[in-house]
């Protein structure tokens, strides 16, 4: 999963009861669940936040965590030289996303959640311990790379580090993975919730952007790695998803022309037009193999969710 997307509150009831002042107990536990399902909410957007942090190490250049760790890895440290030190020492990991994600992840983690966030916050935990040891180790690393400590020692500290760093980016990659498949499902529920109330309350326009929106985050999900847009199976479900997409910008262009309200919708608009342009880059990717294009999908979903009124 290479995005997540924020979740919002989904319960119906709007109205607050100890405006009331005739408001009974069972009001009272009414605004008390709301109460515990926002800061659930907002305990798992500070996650996503963490986890979108890291994320970004995939865009542009970079290759994700698993391939920049491979990179790191192929230099070879313990057979290195300070001779050749100047050209090929690099830490590879990206440590201002590294501590823009851990600053999220522990915000969170300060949040009181509930039964429901008891899983995600364990692999956080998890993660956050190891991901500040590294961050230590990274930063470490980088002065001593800049500073050109290797002349002086013969590369005898960075030798000394490897070890230990290789296997805590490792299980990093792997906490990684364990957020995203938490995340992940935490969102998926909360899908038809969303659409549930949404159709209730007769919002069709926006049970289509929301559909729309869905899809274009499973497919963003599909590409960890520039490779994946190579791999036919990962493309065959891509292609699946981009229509789905599709179908959910037709439905509702198809909506807003049949409008005799005479308000311009303008954010179910750009919901449009943000669906249109990321299936322009994606197209773009399928027919000229230019991966950079990923970006722009991004910024487009990210577009996208920003509508958010759900």
């Amino acid at each position: 999963m290479v995005v997540a997307a924020a979740m919002t509150l989904v319960a119906c009831d709007k109205t607050d009861p100890r405006t009331d002042a005739g408001a009974g107990a069972g009001e009272s536990a009414g605004v008390e669940t709301v109460d515990a399902e926002q800061r659930s909410v907002e305990k798992v957007n500070a996650y996503t936040k963490g986890y979108n942090d890291m994320a970004g190490m995939f865009y542009g250049s970079t290759k994700g965590l698993d391939g920049l760790l491979e990179d790191y890895k192929a230099q070879d440290i313990a057979g290195m030289t300070s001779a050749n030190a100047d050209t090929r020492l690099v830490v590879y990991l990206n440590t201002s996303m590294l501590r823009n994600s851990l600053g999220n992840l522990k915000k969170g983690l300060a949040l009181s959640g509930g039964a429901d966030t008891a899983k995600v916050d364990q692999v956080v935990e998890k993660m956050v311990a190891n991901g500040e040891v590294l961050f230590k180790q990274a930063t470490d690393l980088d002065g001593y790379i800049d500073s050109k400590k290797y002349l002086e020692d013969n590369l005898a500290k960075a030798k000394a580090m490897d070890a230990e760093f290789t296997r805590r980016w490792a299980q990093l990659n792997g906490d990684f993975d364990a957020l995203s498949d938490e995340l992940d499902a935490i969102e998926r529920a909360n899908r038809t919730k969303v659409l549930a109330r949404l159709q209730a309350d007769g919002q069709t326009t926006w049970v289509d952007i929301k559909k729309g929106t869905y899809a274009a985050n499973d497919l963003l999900a599909l590409f960890d790695k520039a490779s994946d847009f190579e791999d036919a199976g990962k493309m065959k479900q891509a292609d699946a998803l981009a229509k789905q997409v599709e179908d959910s910008a037709t439905r509702i262009k198809a909506q807003l022309d049949a409008k005799t309200d005479g308000e311009q919708h303008g954010e179910e608009m750009g919901a449009y037009d943000d669906m249109m342009s990321l299936l322009g880059a994606y197209r773009q990717i399928k027919a000229g193999g230019d991966t950079g294009q990923f970006d722009e999908m991004v910024r487009q979903y990210n577009e996208l969710i920003d509508r958010d009124r759900s």
